[in-house]
């Protein structure tokens, strides 16, 4: 089989663009034409596993899940999304790593100022598990923030 022909079978159909799934395969994404030619507003970019795990849920029709996604590779699948002209695209974007960040900061904010609220420390605990399940915080900080913010030494 000659190169060329090779590698129009790994481009698939991503709304109006073609995607290499082979180089998407090693967290690449190339996007083409329909004339196989490249997307100048889209140049070849390395990404994140969650990323490209969102894009590979996208080419298959499963539910996607852009919670694992920081606030700038959420802005560029958007995008992406739109400039596509994909239809039917539905996603959550509450919890995202950007609005988890925000909402630990603000948090621990209010609590750091004196609020001893049985129902901010509750949210807060209930925040830094989800964070330290994500792999945001680690075991360590997760327990310093709790010990900081709320247990009452």
């Amino acid at each position: 089989m000659g190169r060329l022909v090779k590698n129009i079978l790994d481009l698939v159909p991503f709304g109006k663009y073609m995607i290499c799934q082979k180089r998407l395969k090693r967290n690449i994404v190339s996007l083409n034409h329909t004339n196989r030619h490249p997307v100048p507003k889209y140049p070849v970019l390395n990404i994140s596993t969650d990323l490209k795990k969102c894009i590979q849920q996208i080419l298959t029709n499963q539910p996607l899940d852009v919670r694992h996604l920081s606030e700038k590779e959420l802005t560029y699948l958007k995008r992406l999304i739109k400039d596509s002209k994909l239809q039917n695209i539905k996603y959550e974007e509450n919890d995202t790593k950007g609005d988890l960040k925000k909402q630990f900061e603000l948090m621990t904010g209010v609590a750091g100022a004196g609020n001893d609220s049985k129902i901010l420390k509750n949210q807060l605990s209930d925040l830094i598990n989800k964070m330290v399940s994500r792999g945001m915080l680690t075991q360590k900080q997760g327990l310093e923030a709790t010990k900081s913010y709320i247990v009452d030494v």
